[in-house]
């Protein structure tokens, strides 16, 4: 009972040009109907895909978020990985994936949970609400990120900056996984078919129940 997407933002750096061009795709991996469950994965640029240089204070405007498609109410949560890629999309972990940074919401309507098996390098956000059929999530899970010019503290000695000469033309990949539970008919929180809550947070549910 569940749908996956893949969101990808690709920045693409000319050797020695500090100029990022970021682009976004959407595809839809598969589609399960079961039960009428049935999500959409939101990825919205504003005013289109924007120019710009590494930055700490200049972000890029884009918001991922989740609607109800289908006919039944139920749960949903986002698996985001982050990285960057040669050209021919092998991982370079030579490059730190911190320079990507998603802005994530801090209002509570999503829960950072724990590790989902057989998502090795994914973070996993969990919408705290139930989401009724044709709602869209009250607070998309970020709506903005920085594409950082240096991460770590100024003269720590832990300061990295992102070196355009040597990291020039590696891709940067915001990955984004959307998926969904319906709600009625759960187990008891805490079994093995129902919700699991950490200090009355949502941040784990069944991964029996969900189809990839």
């Amino acid at each position: 009972m569940g749908f996956c997407a893949l969101i990808v933002a690709v920045a693409l750096v000319s050797v020695g040009v500090t100029l990022a061009i970021w682009s976004g795709s959407t595809r839809e991996t598969n589609v399960v109907t079961i039960g009428n469950v049935r999500i959409e994965l939101i990825d919205e640029y504003e005013g289109g895909v924007p120019e710009f240089e590494p930055s700490n204070e200049v972000t890029i405007s884009k918001k991922v978020s989740v609607k109800n498609i289908g006919n039944n109410k139920c749960y949903v949560r986002v698996l985001v990985a982050k990285g960057w890629y040669d050209s021919d999309g092998n991982l370079d972990t030579s490059v730190s994936k911190d320079f990507i940074d998603p802005v994530y919401d801090t209002t509570g309507h999503w829960v950072k949970g724990t590790p989902v098996d057989n998502y090795e390098g994914y973070d996993v956000y969990y919408y705290q609400e139930i989401l009724d059929p044709g709602a869209t999530a009250a607070k998309p899970l970020f709506e903005k990120f920085y594409f950082l010019k240096t991460i770590g503290e100024e003269g720590s000695g832990d300061e990295v900056v992102f070196d355009t000469m040597t990291d020039g033309g590696k891709i940067g990949r915001i990955t984004v996984l959307a998926q969904a539970v319906q709600s009625e008919y759960l187990g008891q929180e805490g079994t093995d078919f129902g919700l699991k809550r950490t200090g009355g947070k949502i941040t784990g549910w069944p991964n029996s129940l969900v189809f990839n």
